[in-house]
């Protein structure tokens, strides 16, 4: 009886093929609905959890108003509970792309990390130098890889100043950690949004100070756990209390370095108004010289007029005193000549010899006064062509005292400058220090901050939108559950109304209750187990797929990792189970309690 009653009950699914497949299907949907739905937040969190994990994202931030230093992250790893810590400089600039004209854009500037929140590279190469860099992949394109990023001007200069160089060559396309989805952050830059991320090497920095610490815990548990949320609330008092010995290093360090410049800046202001009087006493002796030289110069120029003025009354009195001797002398030795045309014409008479004697005496006396006079002359004439050469000589030497006067006023102006320049800098100077004064005075305490990873926005969005989805399978699958009732109790109920006869056929032939209700419950939760197992099956594989795509816009760092729940998916069959054959059992219990004639 057992064998026709199970090829009754097959026969009952080959007649009414499409009946039963409605009940698989529906069950097949209810289950695939509930059980997708609620693994999809199990599966983004083991995604989440497994990328996170791989790029080792930091547990804790820790950010001081003054900077860390290389002892500081000593420090921070010293602390119990710490794996390692590692420092790193951050910094929101202003950048124009290669090729583009879109102008300047807002990226936040990161260093590239060997250990915590370490990237995953899309395509291309890690920077390796100084001016290379790995750039975001969501901004950038394959086509980028190659171009040059340029850190403009508009830049703050305390920004600029910790950079080593303005421009980096793209290498790669990366992921971060630091940014899950799509947001990068706002800035007090540009239109005050963050356009894209920008990592580079250690060495493209120039700066002495790190300006977080990210830290790694050695106790570990999933993300957004109670476990997770148990281990970092236990470490933020420890690492709060260490940051802000390593604040208070970094305070004292920098107020000794501070003190040190300033007093070295006072030396040096010091040094400078010394040299200063020393020159300003320079230029006091130089300025007297000046004026002696140009006294010296007046009165040695007096002397030469007055000498130039004397030459040239002797040259006058020369001249006059030639042209006296060449008059005297004419007229001398015309007489000469008059006496001796006597002498010739008495030759050879008694007065010849007399006259003879008295002209050689005549002419002796006219040659010798004349020689002496002409002697005279040549001297006055050599006395002053020596004056004149000792006048032009004069005349060369005062240019030349002229020329140097003239160097030494140019000399005097520049040292009169350079006293004035030495004036303004160190005028600026002590207003310079002033200020230092005054900001070393205004250095405070600095604030530190210790951030879990809850300060990420990435990571939040990521925790919330996860639940987001958990929500929604609270609520939206029991409908199905609901509907897929509610067509197996109209299903079976129309079956049994239809099969009053053969139901009564079967207890006139001796099959008792069970055995007649074991037929419809076959029936039913033969389509609900395979509905069940294959709605599971493809429920935990195609929601979270698909839900997971539609995320894809705001969350592309990793493929999904899917979860099979196996106790989530036998409690589903379970109550799927439970709906089918109550309701089939609601169906028929009516039908059974009657006797075969009714």
């Amino acid at each position: 009886m057992k064998d026709m009653m199970t090829k009754s009950s097959l026969r009952e699914i080959k007649g009414s093929f499409s009946r039963w497949l409605a009940i698989l299907a529906i069950v097949m949907l209810g289950v695939s609905f509930f059980c997708g739905l609620k693994v999809c937040k199990d599966a983004f969190t083991l995604t989440g959890d497994t990328y996170l994990d791989e790029h080792n994202f930091f547990d804790y931030e820790l950010i001081s108003t003054l900077g860390l230093d290389e002892e500081s992250v000593g420090i921070i790893s010293a602390v119990d509970g710490v794996r390692y810590s590692e420092g790193s400089l951050s910094a929101d600039v202003l950048f124009e792309e290669e090729g583009t004209a879109n102008g300047e854009k807002v990226a936040k500037l990161h260093t590239i990390s060997e250990q915590i929140s370490t990237l995953s590279l899309v395509e291309g190469r890690m920077a390796e130098a100084a001016n290379e860099c790995v750039v975001d992949a969501l901004h950038f394109s394959s086509e980028d890889i190659g171009k040059t990023i340029h850190i403009t001007d508009g830049n703050d200069e305390d920004t600029l100043d910790m950079l080593a160089g303005r421009s980096y060559t793209i290498t790669g396309l990366a992921n971060s950690p630091l940014y899950l989805n799509f947001e990068r952050g706002s800035t007090s830059l540009g239109d005050g949004k963050v356009a894209a991320f920008i990592y580079i090497t250690p060495q493209g920095w120039d700066c002495d100070y790190y300006t977080e610490i990210y830290v790694d815990l050695q106790d570990t548990a999933p993300v957004f756990s109670d476990e997770y949320e148990k281990i970092a609330d236990s470490m933020e008092t420890p690492l709060s209390d260490a940051l802000k010995s390593c604040g208070a290093v970094r305070y004292d360090e920098i107020m000794a370095e501070a003190n040190e410049k300033l007093a070295d800046a006072e030396k040096k202001l010091k040094d400078a108004k010394a040299e200063l009087a020393d020159g300003e006493k320079e230029l006091s002796e130089n300025e007297k010289k000046l004026a002696d030289a140009e006294k010296e110069i007046s009165d040695n120029e007096k002397k030469l007029n007055d000498s130039e003025s004397e030459l040239k009354n002797a040259r006058d009195e020369y001249n006059a005193g030639v042209e006296t001797y060449n008059s005297e002398k004419a007229y001398a030795y015309a007489q000469l000549d008059a006496l001796k045309a006597q002498v010739d014409a008495a030759e050879g008479t008694p007065a010849y010899e007399q006259l003879l004697t008295q002209y050689n005496q005549a002419k002796a006396q006219a040659d010798s006064r004349f020689e002496a006079a002409w002697d005279e002359l040549e001297k006055g004439r050599i006395e002053i062509e020596n004056g004149e050469k000792e006048l032009a000589e004069g005349r060369r030497e005062i240019e030349k005292a002229k020329s140097d006067l003239d160097e030494g006023r140019q000399k005097l102006a520049e040292g009169r400058q350079e006293i004035a320049d030495g004036k303004k800098k160190i005028s600026d100077a002590e207003e310079e220090l002033d200020d230092a004064r005054d900001e070393i005075h205004a250095i405070d305490n600095p604030d530190t901050f210790v951030l879990g990873r809850d300060a990420n926005i990435g990571y939040v969005c990521f925790e919330s939108d996860s639940s987001i989805v958990d929500g929604i399978a609270k609520v939206f699958p029991v409908f199905f559950f609901l509907v897929a009732a509610l067509v197996v109790i109209t299903t079976m109920t129309r079956m049994v109304d239809e099969q009053r006869t053969q139901i009564g056929v079967l207890k006139a032939l001796g099959y008792d209750r069970n055995a007649i209700l074991g037929k419809y419950v076959f029936y039913s939760a033969s389509a609900t187990l395979i509905g069940g197992f294959t709605g599971f099956i493809s429920g935990s594989y195609i929601f979270p797929w698909v839900i997971w795509y539609a995320y894809g816009m705001m969350y592309n760092f990793s493929d999904i990792i899917f979860v099979i729940d196996w106790k989530l998916g036998l409690l589903s069959i379970l109550a799927a189970l439970l709906c089918a054959v109550g309701s089939t059992l609601f169906s028929c219990y009516r039908e059974l309690s009657e006797v075969p004639s009714q």
